[in-house]
């Protein structure tokens, strides 16, 4: 269990010391074994402990919704399979294969036959084929025959969806792709252990965001530079962390978007740093929509 990322928004010294111990072991401590390892008192280490058990009723009850809501919006009139093209590769940090398999599951489940590939050939052969492609791949360097070929592709009516630096950090050199998709990565002030909030824009007219509330997440926070052109679905907000980028303030930034590629659709969501952000269900909920939303 991801204690950090449940437990977040009321970890206080104390309680840090509880989750240390609880980590370190390999089985679930008792209040007495718990006091003997950090000096607390029975009082307080009860006090983290009802916390820890609410906070993790509420995670589970949030995964068991966005599941069932998963279940219940399968498509059941459209028995033909969709084709997925699932891309992966670049830079090992931002763990390619784990987000692939995710995706893949994810996809599967909405009945597309999905074919992974980890080299950017791929990228080269009939796109058309395909109702989606998904791009997870930082920092390549892709050829420009390959590059017109998505974009071509893309503008028939093929979607593109994707997140993090897998679609927006991907060819820092290719400026027809980050037109293309609408933005281009250029840093996260505070590295990957930033928590922060993913602000879902009420008033976006979008199936992709209906019911979803605000939420929390500890990873990097994406500051991107983006297509004024994009539907802003979800945003968060930059506060005053150190760095030249403070004197302007505090700033609000798109975490979740669409936009148009000629009939084609654009779907990107800068949560991904790897496969554990999809852990938290409104991020995996986010992917799945968009999937659906993009795929012609």
């Amino acid at each position: 269990m991801n204690f950090h990322m449940i437990c977040s928004t009321w970890v206080n010294a104390d309680d840090e010391k509880v989750l240390d111990v609880l980590r370190a072991s390999e089985h679930w401590l008792s209040v007495e074994e718990i006091a003997t390892k950090t000096g607390l008192s029975h009082a307080k280490i009860e006090r983290t402990l009802k916390l820890l058990k609410q906070q993790m009723d509420m995670h589970e009850s949030r995964k068991n919704f966005y599941n069932g809501a998963l279940h219940q919006t399968k498509r059941k009139a459209d028995t033909t399979m969709k084709k997925a093209l699932i891309v992966y590769g670049g830079w090992e940090g931002h763990d390619p294969k784990g987000v692939a398999d995710v995706f893949t599951e994810l996809l599967e489940a909405e009945n597309f036959e999905v074919t992974l590939s980890d080299t950017l050939d791929a990228f080269l052969g009939d796109l058309t084929q395909y109702n989606l492609i998904v791009p997870i791949w930082t920092m390549g360097e892709l050829s420009w025959e390959a590059e017109q070929n998505v974009c071509k592709a893309v503008a028939s009516g093929v979607g593109i969806a994707g997140c993090h630096g897998g679609m927006c950090d991907a060819f820092r050199t290719s400026t027809e792709w980050q037109f293309m998709t609408g933005s281009q990565w250029v840093a996260h002030p505070g590295g990957d252990t930033v928590t922060y909030k993913v602000y879902i824009k009420k008033s976006a007219a979008s199936d992709i965001i209906a019911d979803l509330e605000d939420f929390e997440v500890t990873s990097e926070q994406y500051y991107i530079h983006v297509d004024p052109a994009v539907n802003v679905l979800a945003t968060t907000r930059f506060v005053l962390n150190n760095g030249s980028h403070i004197s302007n303030g505090e700033v609000e930034v798109p975490v979740v978007y669409t936009k148009r590629w000629g009939k084609g659709k654009v779907f990107y969501n800068s949560l991904g740093h790897n496969h554990y952000i999809f852990d938290i269900p409104e991020a995996k909920e986010l992917m799945r929509r968009g999937f659906l939303y993009a795929a012609k």
